[in-house]
């Protein structure tokens, strides 16, 4: 017996199953169940936003994931449904009445196609009225099942039974008892199950459940910016991440205004009907942490990265206005864990220019140096990365501000001498590639990225070194 897991690529919501089943040719299969060229197509719908269901509707696998998650196993009011129904195999013909009583019922659990008991103890009646007649099937037969109930595998009313802490499996089955004896007592013969199966490779393909909120990044810090705040963190050892938020509330008592980010996480809350001691808890809270932040309100959300990114850059803030960062870690299904980041304010920044002119600087140009001149445009891209690198990192220390100062002296009668010659341009630009190279890999590349590119460089000098060393030792 095979179910046939057809994987959908609509934007719809429901998931579409087609059971059929396969004879076990085996020493028994004379005793195999005759079902007159039918299958029974199986459809897993998730609910609408109204809490409807659409029978017509397919969900895709990310949905799927994203739905059986910490929220759906936490809150009470969640549920899917499952719709049963027999069809046939040739198009254009009915289906056929059975006869006799072929009861069939419904069980959820992880090993449940099996003869032997042992095994599938862990295998729970899908719901109450759990046994239907085959004939039944020639019209939908819909069940309404609590979410919660089936994540913790447990569909005792009163139960107490918790969320999985780690990745579970959770697969449908159908049982047929055959020969109606009311046992479950001979799986590939006389008895027959169905399960959730791959439609390409033929292999078991149970709803994988993740209801275990993911792990923070490291050390994460604020840095403030001229209307922006950067948060930092390191992330190499953090796994299972999908994407980063942002929510930012101004703590002046004024509501700000963000760009309209979607919501990338859920979460449980008292609202949804989850326990108040199994409801969503922000880490680094203090007493003046608000409950929209605590409950990680949407409409705060201020900012957002991937998993491949060890900062997030929240721009669009007013300066000098005291901000209450939250930081969002946010996994595959949705699940996620926050920290509160507390209190930092947007703070105007002196660019390159200014600070020479600040510090005594006197030359012309209004910044028409070295790299204006070579590309011919202050705005030119490379031109935009060599400011940025001057503004964000260099004019951060000393000794780049020494720099600054020195390249301010002398740049412009550079700059003199190399615009009005085309070669001499060129010849700049092919100077300054290295240095655009290098700027562009620290200034908008993860850590990793960084260290990697200095390894590389250390590997590129100690090569050349090793080289001379032996073109002195051949002389």
């Amino acid at each position: 017996i095979m179910f046939k897991h057809l994987v959908a690529t609509s934007a719809y919501r429901s998931l579409l199953i087609s059971l059929t089943i396969v004879l076990s040719f085996s020493s028994k299969a004379a005793f195999a169940f005759d079902i007159m060229g039918t299958e029974i197509e199986v459809r897993i719908n998730l609910p609408e936003d109204d809490g409807t269901f659409d029978p017509d509707s397919i969900a895709r696998d990310d949905e799927i994931q994203e739905f059986f998650n910490q929220a759906s196993c936490e809150c009470t009011n969640s549920e899917f449904q499952v719709t049963f129904q027999l069809q046939s195999l040739t198009e254009g013909t009915f289906v056929p009445t059975f006869p006799g009583e072929q009861n069939v019922t419904f069980w959820l659990g992880t090993d449940c196609a099996t003869s032997l008991p042992g095994d599938r103890n862990d295998c729970v009646p899908l719901g109450e009225n759990n046994s239907v007649d085959i004939n039944e099937f020639q019209e939908p037969v819909p069940r309404v099942i609590s979410t919660r109930d089936f994540i913790r595998g447990d569909f005792t009313p009163g139960s107490d039974t918790a969320c999985p802490t780690s990745n579970t499996d959770r697969n449908i089955f159908a049982i047929i008892d055959m020969n109606s004896n009311g046992v479950w007592d001979d799986i590939g013969t006389t008895d027959h199950v169905f399960s959730l199966t791959d439609l390409t490779t033929g292999m078991d393909a149970p709803i994988t459940i993740d209801a275990v909120p993911p792990t923070l990044p490291d050390d994460p810090t604020l840095s403030p910016r001229e209307n922006a705040i950067t948060i930092n963190f390191d992330n190499d050892d953090v796994t299972g991440i999908e994407f980063y938020q942002a929510l930012c509330e101004r703590t002046d008592g004024i509501e700000g205004i963000f760009e309209d980010f979607e919501q990338l996480y859920t979460i449980p809350t008292e609202s949804c009907g989850a326990d108040p001691e199994s409801v969503f808890t922000l880490q680094g809270v203090s007493e003046e942490t608000s409950p929209e932040l605590r409950n990680l309100n949407p409409s705060l959300i201020c900012g957002e990265a991937t998993q491949t990114v060890d900062s997030i850059e929240i721009d669009d803030l007013e300066n000098n206005v005291p901000y209450r960062i939250v930081l969002v870690a946010i996994d595959f299904s949705g699940n996620a864990s926050g920290i509160d980041l507390g209190v930092t304010s947007p703070v105007p920044s002196i660019d390159g220019w200014e600070l020479y002119v600040e510090e005594g600087g006197t030359a012309d140009g209004d910044h028409c140096f070295v790299a204006t001149a070579a590309y011919g445009d202050y705005d030119h891209p490379w031109v935009l990365v060599l400011r940025d690198f001057r503004d964000k990192t260099l004019a951060e220390f000393g000794a780049g501000r020494a720099f600054i100062r020195w390249y301010y002296k002398h740049g412009p009668k550079w700059a003199q001498y190399i615009a009005p010659s085309n070669t001499r341009k060129a010849t700049a630009r092919a100077l300054l590639s290295p240095l655009v190279v290098g700027a562009t890999v620290w200034q908008y590349s993860s850590g990793f990225i960084k260290t990697l590119w200095l390894v590389m460089f250390g590997l590129i000098l100690w090569l050349r070194k090793m080289r001379k060393e032996e073109k002195r030792s051949a002389l």
